[in-house]
């Protein structure tokens, strides 16, 4: 199971605090990290090798226009990031997929030149469309998402049965993005079997009891 701890979501007030946090997690095994990007290139040459490194682009509101993004994802693949997540542009999204499918596109091209994933942030308010908006996301070469709805990570429950719903229908990537705060949540999540988990504290992971859950997540 793949696991990443991501800070970007939340105001910083002590970056060095955070950066701690960072290395006791790599510490712990977890190898993925997101970041904003600035913060990254201040610490970026202190990482191990194996350490993936993520950057959002555009969050999490997705305003901003093609040549924009298409800017930011070429200084993120330049910095060093391995992945980036892509917040789609909601005006695209309410008045024709067409200029989303291009804009989804340039920035795929970059990222499959330097040799980055492309992760989308999938909006499910509108559960009925969301399958089939993945299958649409999924035929321009996306594969991995994350189910959110807005700014702050979702609800524990709602995130497990949306994730489960799109891995079932769409067969594709689910990074589950809900809010944990008790070590028993995180142990459902395990075993609901989705593809990765993004969490959002080292507290949980880190200094736990999961035991034989955490040896079963490498295999």
């Amino acid at each position: 199971m793949y696991i990443e701890y991501c800070i970007y979501n939340k105001y910083i007030e002590d970056y060095s605090k955070e950066l701690d946090k960072i290395f006791v997690a790599i510490e712990e095994g977890i190898l993925n990290i997101a970041v904003p990007i600035n913060f990254f290139n201040s610490f970026k040459n202190f990482l191990p090798k194996e350490v993936s490194v993520s950057v959002p682009i555009d969050y999490p509101c997705g305003l901003s226009g093609t040549k924009s993004k298409c800017h930011l994802v070429l200084n993120a693949a330049k910095s060093g990031a391995k992945a980036i997540d892509y917040t789609p542009n909601h005006y695209f999204l309410k008045s024709g997929f067409t200029e989303l499918a291009k804009e989804i596109k340039s920035c795929m091209k970059i990222c499959e030149n330097y040799g980055m994933d492309f992760r989308l942030f999938l909006n499910y308010q509108n559960t009925k469309e969301v399958t089939s908006m993945v299958k649409l996301y999924t035929n321009l070469g996306v594969d991995t998402f994350f189910p959110t709805l807005g700014y702050h990570h979702d609800d524990f429950v709602d995130n497990i049965i949306i994730s489960k719903i799109i891995e079932y229908q769409a067969s594709t990537k689910l990074i589950f993005n809900g809010y944990l705060w008790r070590q028993e949540q995180l142990k459902e999540v395990i075993k609901a079997k989705i593809y990765g988990i993004r969490l959002y504290n080292t507290t949980l992971w880190c200094n736990n009891d999961i035991g034989q859950d955490k040896q079963s997540m490498d295999k």
